[in-house]
């Protein structure tokens, strides 16, 4: 019923909000059935439909600061961790709606624990280990709640990331990051580097689209030793490799005549 309401109008969203719906909401993101499965498939859980009313009002900008009080706050963080992955991926769900909802202002309320909380769940150090979906919700989180100068540090480390989703979604927000501010990215040349050592799996194919970033003027020596690898057994870095190659010399030819122009 709740999650009915939710996605009706904003009246009835401030209804919810007004009688305490998000708290018992949040609480209600745990409540997984308990029979198998196989039986379960065909049956919305009560977790499922929570998700699906909070996401409806993180998404109405008159009620995203609805989920920053402490308690609705400490229930995300014990969801984080659950070991149920529906649960906890539920509850990564709804804190990246919550974190893209600029009214939020989500990031005056994470306290040190819930940040460090979702820090681990990114790297995946966190217990129990969390999913894929959930790291990748967690990334979004992180993205909205951090400053870009932090946000570099972490999502660097996850250009080596196993999960090939992880590599990608953290490239393209350093992307964003780089198009306002190059300077932070210029002190990671060398980690971009390292990833075109490994031919294959998409790591080398990562570091080659980092390194695009940077708007060289100069290709990097250490390139011509992976050379004709990429050619013969990834062809997804050689590509990259000649992407690269023609924007050091556009980039060359517009520090020219940056130069000679009176």
């Amino acid at each position: 019923a709740l999650r009915w309401l939710a996605a009706t109008n904003p009246y009835n969203r401030r209804l919810i909000c007004k009688r305490k719906g998000v708290s018992v909401l949040c609480d209600a993101l745990a409540f997984v059935p308990l029979m198998p499965a196989s039986s379960a498939s065909s049956t919305p859980s009560v977790s499922k439909s929570a998700c699906e009313a909070l996401v409806s009002l993180a998404e109405d900008p008159s009620h995203g600061a609805k989920f920053c009080d402490d308690k609705q706050l400490a229930a995300f963080h014990k969801h984080l961790s659950d070991e149920r992955q529906d649960v906890s991926e539920r509850a990564a769900c709804v804190l990246e709606v919550v974190a893209r909802n600029s009214s939020s202002r989500l990031p005056d309320y994470v306290d040190d624990a819930l940040e460090t909380t979702l820090l681990q769940c990114l790297d995946g150090t966190l217990s129990p280990s969390p999913s894929a979906a959930c790291r990748a919700h967690v990334l979004k989180v992180l993205a909205a709640l951090l400053p870009p100068k932090r946000q570099v540090q972490h999502f660097v480390m996850l250009l080596s990331d196993k999960e090939h989703r992880m590599r990608y979604d953290a490239l393209e927000i350093l992307k964003a990051i780089g198009c306002k501010d190059l300077n932070l990215l210029v002190d990671y040349k060398a980690e971009f580097l390292k990833l075109t050592k490994y031919a294959g799996e998409g790591y080398a194919a990562c570091g080659l689209r980092a390194l695009r970033l940077l708007k060289l003027r100069e290709e990097p020596p250490q390139l011509q030793q992976h050379y004709a690898r990429w050619k013969d057994i990834d062809k997804d870095a050689y590509g990259e490799y000649q992407l690269l190659r023609a924007e050091i010399a556009e980039e060359r030819v517009l520090a020219e005549q940056a130069s000679t122009s009176p």
